[in-house]
């Protein structure tokens, strides 16, 4: 008889056991991690000319008057850019570009650019947002890549005047979109 109650209770303590180590087991829970990692935005931006498949980087042109010359800057964000950013364009053109050159800029409204106010953001400098999911991040500069010397302004007698007063450059900048207005972004590129 003591046998029967012993097994009796030992039966009784595994089934309490089972039961408790059972509602314990509900009650216990865990999650699965949550990781995060940051990673480096990268923006990177090209101005160049191209002769053929090279890419050029510096020009100088004669003034031959009524000379055609192929001019085709080009500015690009790179593939490798996988953030939203704005891209800025300075054009510094001489004094007297608009006398000695014939030339019209893609650099406008309809191009889809929009102007400096002058304040800010100075008149020479023209932006534009660019999202990392854009299909087209390039745009040429010059319409239909080509500058021409005016013939009836320089002559041999305006000659050094249209040297010194003529030019074409351009400079550009991009900057992360993220969290900046237009004006930000322009002042981190004058940092």
């Amino acid at each position: 008889m003591k046998k029967k109650t012993l097994a009796l209770f030992t039966a009784i303590i595994m089934l309490f056991g089972t039961a408790i180590g059972g509602t314990i087991a509900w009650l216990n829970a865990k999650s699965s991690p949550v990781i995060n990692t940051f990673t480096i935005g990268d923006v990177s931006i090209d101005l160049y000319e191209k002769d053929g498949d090279d890419k050029i980087y510096k020009n100088e042109y004669q003034l031959v008057p009524g000379q055609k010359y192929t001019k085709n800057p080009t500015v690009e964000v790179l593939s490798s850019t996988n953030v939203d950013c704005y891209l800025f364009v300075e054009f510094i053109e001489g004094e007297k570009n608009d006398i000695y050159l014939n030339y019209e800029s893609n650099l406008n409204v309809n191009e889809g650019w929009t102007q400096g106010d002058g304040t800010i953001i100075p008149k020479n400098v023209w932006y534009r947002t660019v999202k990392s999911t854009d299909d087209t991040k390039s745009w040429k500069l010059i319409k239909n890549d080509e500058i021409s010397i005016n013939g009836d302004t320089v002559t041999e007698s305006s000659m050094n005047d249209a040297v010194t007063n003529t030019k074409l450059e351009y400079k550009a900048y991009a900057v992360q979109f993220d969290n900046l207005t237009i004006e930000q972004a322009w002042s981190q590129v004058n940092k």
